[in-house]
Order: C-alpha cells, then sequence, then structure tokens
C-alpha cells in the first residue's frame, strides 16, 4: 500500500544467498520516498518488541501505511497469542494494537481469535475484520481503532441498514476507510427478499 507522500508498504521474500538453494525469508519492508531507502521492518524469526519470548512466523495480508509512514501489519506469531496487529512507525520498535485474546468492544467478555487485512487513514484510525470469534454466535465483526479504543462498527448476526427491514449480516470482507473515519466494508446478507450482498458505509 501507498501513502500520500509516495512511501510505501509491502511484504517482501529476501535470500540469504545466491543461486538455485538460496534461503528465503519474509519480511514487512518500508520505502520512504523521500530518501529512497527501503528500511526492514520485520521478518520471520525477530522478536515482538513487547511480547517477550515471541517471535513473529508468518505473515499475512498487503500491509497498510499512514501519512506519518507507520507501517501496520498482521502477522501470527509464537507463544500463546499466536496472532496479532502490529505498527511499527519509522525509526520506532514495532509495538502491536491488537491480539488474539483481547476483548472485543461490546462483545460481553468475548475475545479476538484471528485478524484479516487492517486498513488506516490520514488521521491514523485502524479498521480490521476479524472472525471466528472467542465464545460468541456471531462469528465475524468490523472494528475501528482510534487512537487507544477500539469500537465495534457490525457483528455478523446485527440488523443491516436496508429498507424494510428483517435483514441481517452473515459475513464481511475487509473494511476500507476515508479520512472522515467513514469505513466501508462489503457484506453478505440474509432475510425475507434481501439481496444476499450489499456495500456498507457507516460513519463513526
Amino acid at each position: 500500500m501507498q501513502n500520500d507522500a509516495g512511501s510505501v508498504a509491502f511484504i517482501a521474500s529476501a535470500a540469504s544467498a545466491m543461486g538455485y538453494y538460496s534461503s528465503y525469508t519474509d519480511g514487512v519492508y518500508r520505502f520512504d520516498a523521500s530518501s529512497g531507502t527501503i528500511a526492514l521492518i520485520a521478518r520471520l524469526g525477530d522478536p515482538v518488541p513487547d511480547l517477550p519470548g515471541s517471535t513473529f512466523y508468518k505473515l499475512f495480508d498487503p500491509p497498510a501505511i499512514d501519512p506519518s509512514s507507520a507501517v501496520i501489519f498482521h502477522a501470527w506469531i509464537t507463544g500463546v497469542t499466536y496472532q496479532g496487529i502490529f505498527r511499527a512507525p519509522p525509526a520506532t520498535p514495532v509495538t502491536s494494537l491488537v491480539l488474539r485474546g483481547d476483548p472485543v468492544p461490546e462483545g460481553g467478555g468475548v475475545l479476538f481469535k484471528r485478524f484479516v487485512a487492517p486498513a488506516t487513514n490520514v488521521a491514523g484510525t485502524l479498521g480490521f475484520r476479524a472472525d471466528n470469534l472467542s465464545g460468541l454466535p456471531r462469528h465475524e465483526v468490523v472494528v475501528l481503532r482510534n487512537g487507544t479504543a477500539p469500537e465495534t462498527v457490525a457483528f455478523a448476526g446485527d440488523p443491516a441498514p436496508v429498507p424494510g427491514g428483517g435483514v441481517v449480516f452473515t459475513n464481511f470482507k475487509s473494511p476500507a476507510l476515508n479520512d472522515n473515519d467513514v469505513v466501508v466494508f462489503p457484506a453478505t446478507l440474509s432475510g425475507s427478499g434481501a439481496a444476499n450482498a450489499g456495500v456498507i458505509a457507516c460513519q463513526r
């Protein structure tokens, strides 16, 4: 993903040796448009700075990058938390934003289990989808995190804003954000007379 300054966040494999039998290690990188340089953010096997004893072991989804060139990425990690969403501003260590086992906002004690494709905007607001929630029949959720306080946008099973009512969300795709914190997400729907899918916009 690219921000307005032209800086880019990406995942790539780097070879440790030349030739057919090179060893490749995936990593998250940032291209800084102002300096023309590429910086390593984290690679598989690196320690997770704020989770002692844990290391990154699998990277998922394209990373996001905000206007300050902070990179936001989703990774699996070793240890009891297993995965999370992480943030790395320039020249600053990686920190965790949300982890498996953290409470789902407005979830009544339900915990996050798996994350998908984070998005961000000019204000640094984070948007993401989580699924396979622990202990909740409503198995998916779309969440915004502005500052330190996450909030739920919609759960699977919640009423969808469809004329006539009687329609609920069943599944979500990853959300996008604009710079006014309007979150947009594709969703599948169910209910009497409902179309089976829609794109939802919500101002938070």
